[in-house]
Order: C-alpha cells, then sequence, then structure tokens
C-alpha cells in the first residue's frame, strides 16, 4: 500500500528547494529585513536578475540536473551529473531564462576544470571549496535513495559534493543534511537527533547544530552567508524555531545575504518535514516550469521504489 504521507513528504524536498529558491531571489545579496520593515512574504521576482515572479536560479537548475542524471542513468554517475551542470552553464540546460545567469565561483572553476581534466572529483578539497554550492541542489539524491541506509545515502552525498565542492565541511553538511531529508522523507524527522546525525570527525559543523537546535530565533546574529555551515545553521535555527514552512523560510529569506540558496538549503528539507501540501499554495501555483519539477518528482518516485 503506497503511503500518500511519505509521497507528500518526498514531494515536498525538491518543491521546497525551488520554493525556497523563487522567493529568496528577490532579497539575494539584500541586507538584513530590519525590525520595523515589513517582511518579504510573497514571489514578486525582480532581485538582481530581474526575475519574473516564481523564477528560480542556479539552486533549482543544478537540483534537476541532479535529479535528471539520477532517472536517465538510473543511479549515480559523476560523470554524467558534471556534464550535465555544464549544459546548464554552457548552454543553460535547465536554465528558466535559458542561459546560465547565476552561477558560484567556486562552482564555476570545478565544471571549468573538470571540462578541462575530465576527473570527475573536480572539486578541491581546500578552505575555499566549503561554499553551499553542492548544498543547495542536494534533495534529489536522498529523494533517489531514501529508503537505503544512512551510512549509504550520506555517502553518496560526499561524492556528489566532490563533484564540485570538495571541502571537507561542505561535504559533512552534505551528508547531515542528505541523511535528515531522507529521515523526514520516512516520517523519521526528529530535531532532538539531529545532532547525532553529524559525522563523528566534524567538529565545527557539530557545534553549528548544536547551536541551532537550542530554541533559538532567527536573529542578527545568524549567519545568512554563501558558507555551507552558515547554512546549515540558519535553516535548522528556523526550521526549530517555527512551527509551518511558511513561517521559516520567510525567517531565512529576510536574512538577505544568499538569500535564494540560503532558502532552497531550508526548503528542502523543510519541505520534507512539512510536505509538498503544507507548502503555501500561492508559491507553488506561481513556480516556474511547476510541471516539469512534478514530472521529475514523479520519475524520482519511480526510481526510488526500486533504486539501489
Amino acid at each position: 500500500m503506497i503511503d500518500e504521507k511519505m509521497m507528500d513528504r518526498f514531494a515536498g524536498a525538491l518543491l521546497g528547494l525551488a520554493v525556497g529558491d523563487a522567493l529568496g531571489t528577490t532579497l539575494e545579496f539584500a541586507p538584513r529585513t530590519t525590525t520595523g520593515e515589513p517582511p518579504h512574504t510573497e514571489m514578486v521576482g525582480g532581485g538582481p536578475f530581474n526575475m519574473k515572479p516564481g523564477e528560480w536560479t542556479d539552486d533549482t537548475s543544478m537540483a534537476c540536473c541532479l535529479a535528471e542524471s539520477i532517472v536517465t542513468r538510473k543511479g549515480f554517475d559523476e560523470r554524467d551529473q558534471l556534464e550535465r551542470y555544464v549544459r546548464w552553464m554552457d548552454e543553460g540546460h535547465w536554465s528558466v531564462k535559458g542561459r546560465c545567469f547565476d552561477i558560484g565561483g567556486t562552482t564555476s572553476r570545478a565544471l571549468n576544470r573538470f571540462k578541462r581534466t575530465g576527473h570527475v572529483w573536480a572539486g578541491k578539497g581546500t578552505e575555499n571549496d566549503n561554499a553551499n554550492g553542492s548544498l543547495m541542489r542536494l534533495a534529489p539524491l536522498p529523494m533517489a535513495w531514501f529508503r537505503q541506509s544512512s551510512e549509504f545515502v550520506a555517502d553518496l552525498a560526499a561524492k556528489s559534493s566532490r563533484t564540485t565542492h570538495g571541502g571537507a565541511e561542505a561535504e559533512a553538511a552534505c551528508r547531515l543534511w542528505a541523511v535528515l531529508i531522507a529521515d523526514a522523507i520516512k516520517g523519521q524527522d526528529d530535531p532532538g537527533r539531529y545532532i547525532g546525525k553529524v559525522p563523528a570527525e566534524a567538529y565545527t559543523l557539530r557545534s553549528r547544530v548544536y547551536r541551532a537546535t537550542q530554541g533559538h530565533t532567527v536573529g542578527t546574529d545568524t549567519p545568512a552567508t554563501g558558507y555551507a555551515l552558515d547554512g546549515v545553521e540558519l535553516a535548522l535555527t528556523a526550521l526549530c524555531s517555527t512551527t509551518t514552512f511558511e513561517a521559516g523560510l520567510v525567517a531565512v529569506v529576510n536574512q538577505g545575504g544568499d538569500a535564494d540558496t540560503n532558502g532552497a538549503i531550508y526548503g528542502q528539507l523543510a519541505g520534507a518535514v512539512y510536505g509538498a501540501s503544507r507548502i503555501p499554495a500561492r508559491w507553488i501555483t506561481k513556480l516556474a516550469w511547476r510541471n516539469k519539477l512534478e514530472d521529475l518528482t514523479v520519475d524520482l518516485w519511480k526510481f526510488a521504489k526500486g533504486g539501489k
């Protein structure tokens, strides 16, 4: 018997990522919304890339490339993933504008390195490779393999990160996020156990997760940069201090900074926690390429039922 609630949570991961991206793009690179200002709550587009309402950026484009690779290759194929990322960068594959208009520096360098060398682990393992570009696109991976063990999902997430972001903290963040999303899809989300899901050697990530789960609310001291661990802390703080998908996402994107990516990081986990049915309909109905996103979700679900 198909668990409809599980399917709802499954769909929420990818839709939540796209919604977070589309809501956050308006405030990308903007300063934090200050007390007394009305918060940004609606998909109105604009932002630095002059988006139309509901349009999304590189976060969702790369997630769609990853999802497409998984369902087309019927498994995990780093080379195919990278080739699709390059098509997005060079030709606008999976871009709502038909061209690549927003790409992080770490991602760009890695993809160009792959084009030159053909090496699939194109992300360098330096401190400068701990940006959030591998975390923002991650949802399709735990969606595809949520039925597998946490260790299996975490290892694939680390390999996925290494294609563009080889820094130890970026990998650790992806390992954690993949396990949390997979657990949430299965209905096993438990903030009290988040700390226990952190890789043993990831001491800095552990401290961030601990701080985020201690009942604090998103505030002026909550980071909103493009650093992977900042994205984890912001998203978990919002998730643990609010009771709806909407309230958490509004808190995240109104921090400004890397608002679209931090929205996508929050959205993919919160979407799996709450389910697609609890993401505001006024946001989902505005999503660009909504039908394509839903088709990808169906294909991932079919793979997950028999995926290895």
